[in-house]
């Protein structure tokens, strides 16, 4: 049965391959995927090892890599002499993380297969291979189960839904049969697994928490951010939002124009999407990257990347987009500020954090303008808000120090 389906997996490969290569041609996205590949086997082979241990992570994109660079950063702090690689699918993933200096090489991981997961593991001859969250490539872990090499998710989270745990599961069980151990974000993810025979699992928690405090502890003023939110009114800030966020959003905002400074930033900048958040008040807005700002903006755009973890601590309120399409965005970057959350109502329920902070009360799924507009009004006296902040900052407290549980286990056990 195994055979059949990896016929199945090796159909689905190509495919894939088919699909980027036609898709470069019709699409810039799938086009820079394409190209930013084609030198990727060069650069790879010209890899030379220079420390003693080799530790290997591979991460989807921005998001998974923020909640594996914790553990890199404490394996380091007690292995200093390890050489770290870093491997993303993305070009986002990739070209945002670029100068990070944790890191000593960042490459794309080369798309599944037999033969490139044989050269790249010949290549790079890892001691370990950390895999984040949802990370499950079949012949990348039969090569290092064959090699001898430990692989270990990290950040693991497993649902129900699944394919591991439905009957027509046999293939995604036998690729986590090729995982030496297994850390998991909650208790719900570790039944699962021991329910399949997967019993070398722990619960360690979401190393997210880690990253948020560990941006909070390095975080730096931002002198055109500072200029805007002069004058005292209270800040609300709309990260990584999307249309249909905006869809609720704009009538609230020009509602309450007088009564809030807002900062908005848009999940993908372009021009669309920037000209529509300047149509909410063309003379009250500013883009980012004109700077200047003064006492008579009541909008700040941000049409730039990489600023938003670092701009939630201007704000008061905080509204997180993807919620109502393609999936919550991050939502601990504004929890740790201690701030009352709102996001949308229809895709958060596969975010953990979400639910929990949703339970405590500090956060709002949102269906409607009217909705946040009388949750917002709830939310106005002072003891409320205090009440909200307090539980926030709780709730990261309780939550930290995965990456160190984690980094600690791995040592402990040899792995590394």
């Amino acid at each position: 049965m195994l055979q059949v389906h990896l016929l199945f997996y090796s159909f689905f490969l190509l495919v894939m391959r088919l699909f980027i290569g036609i898709g470069s041609f019709l699409n810039k996205k799938i086009r820079f995927f394409y190209q930013a590949r084609k030198s990727n086997w060069k650069k790879i082979t010209a890899y030379r090892p220079t420390h003693q241990k080799t530790v290997w992570m591979h991460c989807a994109s921005v998001g998974e890599y923020e909640q594996g660079r914790p553990i890199l950063v404490q394996l380091k702090n007690q292995c200093p002499d390890i050489e770290l690689v870093l491997t993303f699918f993305s070009p986002s993933g990739f070209l945002h993380n670029q100068s990070d200096a944790l890191v000593d090489h960042i490459f794309y991981l080369p798309l599944d297969g037999r033969r490139h997961a044989k050269k790249w593991i010949e290549t790079i001859k890892p001691d370990l291979a950390l895999f984040v969250k949802y990370e499950f490539w079949y012949w990348y872990s039969r090569q290092l189960k064959t090699a001898s090499i430990p692989l270990i998710l990290v950040s693991g989270i497993f649902r129900p839904v699944h394919p591991f745990f439905k009957w027509y599961g046999g293939f995604f069980r036998s690729v986590l049969k090729n995982f030496t151990y297994f850390y998991l974000q909650d208790e719900r993810s570790k039944q699962l697994l021991e329910q399949i025979g997967q019993s070398n699992c722990e619960v360690t928690g979401d190393t997210r928490v880690d990253r948020v405090i560990e941006l909070i502890n390095s975080q730096q003023q931002n002198e055109i951010t500072e200029v805007f939110v002069l004058g005292g009114k209270p800040v609300f800030i709309v990260g990584s939002c999307w249309d249909d966020d905006l869809d609720v959003l704009i009538p609230f905002i020009k509602n309450h124009l007088g009564q809030f400074k807002f900062i908005i930033a848009p999940h993908e900048i372009s021009d669309k999407i920037v000209h529509r958040i300047i149509s909410i008040a063309p003379d009250r807005t500013i883009k980012y990257t004109e700077g200047n700002p003064n006492d008579h903006h009541s909008i700040l755009v941000v049409n730039t990347i990489g600023q938003l973890a670092m701009l939630y601590q201007y704000a008061k309120f905080a509204w997180i987009g993807g919620a109502y399409s393609v999936g919550l965005h991050n939502i601990l970057e504004p929890a740790v500020h201690g701030m009352p959350l709102f996001f949308g109502d229809k895709a958060y329920q596969k975010f953990k954090e979400a639910e929990d902070l949703l339970e405590l009360g500090v956060a709002h799924a949102i269906s409607n303008t009217a909705s946040l507009t009388l949750k917002m009004e709830q939310l106005t006296p002072i003891e409320s808000y205090q009440e909200i902040k307090r539980k926030c900052l709780d709730y990261i407290q309780a939550n930290k120090g995965a990456a160190k549980r984690i980094a600690d286990g791995l040592i402990q056990n040899k792995l590394l």
